[in-house]
């Protein structure tokens, strides 16, 4: 295929056009239910595969033989998912999290025997998010569905006296793997 303008203009037509960054919606599977809420930003690693080397005998080192696959976005050991909410004037969303965060370890803290299959089984285990992204008619053409989700982080808030701009605060969730539909 040649790299002509007009091998792109058929390529892109081909597919529809191309997605837009702020044609999405965000679907939480909370534990209270389904909730579509809206979102300012929504921002996830990659997907990379782990390798080890094989070190078998011979030239060189080996292969590097793939074994794992990693979400972890940044450079980081675990997975992120990062979105921005609005705050609403009754804090319906933000509220929504901290009841959601609070289930999962009760009281903000860990002591003595502890188990974690009961918040897990019961909070975690059905929880998702789903990122629809839309296009220009508000057709859903992608979903990505982040499975056992759940929030591990809310941002601290800032609100300012001095700006006009409006109220957020970001969520980080982890996840145990997602898949493009």
């Amino acid at each position: 295929m040649s790299n002509s303008i007009n091998d792109l203009k058929v390529l892109v037509d081909a597919a529809g056009g191309i997605q837009r960054q702020n044609r999405f919606n965000v679907v939480l599977n909370t534990p209270d239910g389904i909730n579509t809420i809206p979102a300012i930003r929504v921002s996830f690693g990659g997907r990379q595969l782990d390798t080890i080397a094989d070190k078998l005998p011979g030239p060189g080192h080996g292969r590097n033989v793939p074994f794992m696959q990693n979400y972890s976005s940044y450079g980081s050991n675990s997975s992120n998912l990062v979105i921005r909410f609005p705050i609403e004037q009754n804090w319906k969303t933000y509220k929504l999290l901290e009841t959601w965060m609070n289930l999962i370890v009760q009281d903000g803290s860990i002591s003595g025997n502890v188990s974690f299959a009961r918040p897990y089984d019961d909070v975690i285990r059905d929880g998702f998010v789903k990122v629809e992204c839309l296009d220009m008619n508000g057709i859903i053409k992608t979903t990505f569905t982040f499975r056992e989700a759940y929030p591990i982080k809310l941002q601290p808030i800032e609100l300012s006296a001095d700006t006009g701009e409006f109220a957020t605060f970001d969520v980080f969730y982890n996840f145990r793997n997602y898949e493009a539909i």
